[in-house]
């Protein structure tokens, strides 16, 4: 989130992401699943605002950095395909997305990436080729492969794999990685 999305939010919201914050390891992990997944977004978002985008990852600690790499792909996949991942900014995370989705255990969601980038002789770690400059060149790259197939795929495994409850898993897990005691 932006500094205007900052801007925008309500005093409540606000209240919250302070909260959220500031909240120790044993008070995380009393929040319900939907509570701890909003609370772990807020502190990655405040710790992500002071870095620029070549420090960004490497200066997380290694669970924040998981997070963060899943959750930017879960992002960017449910808001517009697996093509609007590669055609943002976010593409620099890609290098780090299948060890990531692996390591949370979204093994289904790593396997359905790596069929679809095997299948299409696309590397994660050289999408420079997706970079553009207007919402034409985003139609273009659209047609390049079959995104639809993968997103399709994407959605469909949600019933049985959705990443947010498995990012949630991973949190519980290595709290000690999202809040200092």
């Amino acid at each position: 989130m932006g500094l205007f999305g900052f801007m925008s939010e309500t005093r409540q919201e606000k209240q919250a992401r302070r909260r959220h914050i500031n909240m120790n390891q044993e008070e995380l992990l009393a929040l319900d699943n939907e509570g701890l997944y909003d609370a772990i977004t807020d502190r990655v978002e405040y710790i992500i605002q002071y870095l620029d985008s070549a420090e960004r990852l490497e200066k997380l600690k290694a669970g924040v950095r998981v997070f963060y790499i899943v959750q930017t792909y879960e992002l960017e996949v449910n808001n517009g395909g697996l093509c609007q991942y590669f055609v943002n900014s976010s593409r620099l995370t890609a290098p780090y997305l299948m060890e990531n989705l692996r390591e949370i255990g979204a093994n289904k969601h790593a396997d359905l990436l790596a069929d679809f980038l095997d299948k299409n002789g696309i590397s994660l770690d050289d999408l420079s080729s997706f970079a553009i400059d207007d919402i034409d060149d985003f139609e273009e790259q659209e047609g390049r492969f079959p995104f639809d197939e993968f997103d399709d795929g994407f959605y469909a495994l949600y019933d049985e794999e959705h990443l947010s409850d498995v990012l949630v898993e991973y949190v519980r897990a290595h709290i000690e990685e999202f809040a200092e005691e």
